[in-house]
């Protein structure tokens, strides 16, 4: 029987920065949490969406960045997929992932 984990998203802010959880980015967008783990509550297939930002001390805010979460059945285990940065810049060159664990992998 396999468990069904919930899935809880992390970030790693700057300094002495907090992460701001919402539940999109954009107008209307309502807070969800603060703090760099967020519980998100999602089991079983489900496919979300949600904005995460940086406050500093002064209160000023980033811009927002968005999370796509999308769960799928897995019939078997997911690639894993090696990323060499964690952040990308929209002035950036288009990362390459290398994914391993299975031998038809496509991006």
């Amino acid at each position: 029987m396999e468990s069904d984990y919930e899935t809880v998203l992390e970030v790693t802010p700057e300094g002495t920065n907090k992460a701001v959880w919402y539940d999109a980015c954009g107008d209307g967008r309502s807070q969800l949490f603060v703090g760099k783990s967020f519980q998100t509550g999602l089991v079983g297939i489900a496919s979300e969406d949600y904005g995460v930002t940086q406050k500093d001390r002064y209160g000023c805010e980033s811009e927002c960045a968005v999370i796509q979460v999308d769960r799928i059945k897995c019939p078997t285990p997911a690639p894993t997929v090696y990323v060499d940065r964690n952040q990308i810049c929209a002035t950036d060159e288009i990362p390459i992932f290398t994914a391993s664990g299975l031998e038809d992998v496509m991006f």
